[in-house]
């Protein structure tokens, strides 16, 4: 979906002319030497590693209709933890869980190290601005930790949280979008997803729509002109175990579609989503008790 994103920077160049007099002679315009002098070295031009290293990366645009897959899935993925962890957070913190939440605190969840942590953060006014006053880690049933965090992430995540709340939604029908934080290498994502109900017996898609802002998430890049309609999904369910739905798009699913599908994993081994060209086919590969399932895709041309 097109983003429109301001330009970061712009290149200006000059070119500064030279004129050598002599006396009363009138100047004559010198030949410029098509390269270095006689017994000059050419020295490679190279950012320094201490500068590269606080660089942004530059984000791959995925190409092809498998890579453009391969990066919504890994969203769906992203959108589903997050979802578990807001809502188990919120759980814990209404069982007493997390000690006394200040009231100006806020319930953020973010990714230390590939495990989802619901984190309890207030705002301070010291360096780097915001204080973790508890974590609880999706480990097993849950855990409150004291381990280390990112605090960096913490605040981005904090910023892009705000800004999901002050930002209207590009889609609006029968179910409830909810924004998604994803920190990236490069900047700070805020996606809206229908938010997958508790039994899974009623799912929606579209509404994708994202807010793009900086890494530190201090500022707004970009924000979705558009976004698809908000439907109804229907699952079909002709073979025992096995649930087939179909996707809006010709080709790549919607993130928002891929996160139906895999909602749909604790109750069917196999769930199966047709686009125009494609059978994409998810295989669940574990169960927790808690948290969401997991499952491998396969995709064959229709």
């Amino acid at each position: 979906m097109p983003v429109r994103v301001s330009p970061c920077c712009r290149v200006f160049s000059g070119l500064i002319l030279l004129s050598v007099l002599s006396g009363t002679a009138t100047a004559v315009a010198q030949p410029r030497p098509s390269g270095p002098p006689p017994g000059a070295k050419r020295i490679s031009a190279k950012i320094p590693d201490s500068i590269a290293a606080r660089l942004p990366k530059t984000p791959k645009m995925p190409t092809g209709d498998q890579e453009i897959f391969t990066q919504r899935d890994a969203r769906a993925r992203n959108v589903l933890g997050y979802f578990d962890c807001l809502t188990r957070t919120v759980k814990a913190s209404r069982e007493g869980l997390l000690g006394t939440v200040p009231a100006a605190a806020m319930l953020i969840c973010v990714q230390e190290k590939r495990e989802w942590r619901g984190v309890v953060a207030e705002p301070v006014n010291q360096m780097p601005g915001i204080a973790v006053r508890a974590q609880f880690a999706m480990r097993g049933k849950g855990v409150l930790v004291r381990d280390p965090v990112d605090t960096f992430t913490v605040l981005a995540t904090a910023r892009g949280q705000r800004r999901a709340v002050q930002a209207k939604a590009m889609s609006s029908g029968p179910a409830s979008l909810s924004p998604v934080v994803l920190p990236y290498d490069s900047y700070l994502e805020v996606l809206y997803v229908p938010v997958p109900g508790a039994t899974n017996t009623t799912l929606f898609v579209g509404g994708d729509s994202v807010i793009q802002m900086a890494p530190d998430g201090s500022r707004e890049l970009g924000h979705s002109r558009a976004a698809p309609p908000i439907t109804p999904l229907t699952v079909n369910t002709g073979t025992a175990g096995e649930a087939l739905i179909r996707s809006t798009q010709p080709q790549v699913p919607l993130v928002s579609e891929l996160v139906a599908a895999r909602a749909l994993l604790p109750r069917y081994r196999i769930v199966k989503l047709q686009s125009g060209d494609y059978t994409f086919t998810l295989t669940r590969t574990a169960a927790p008790a808690v948290g969401p399932a997991d499952g491998l895709w396969t995709s064959a041309a229709r």
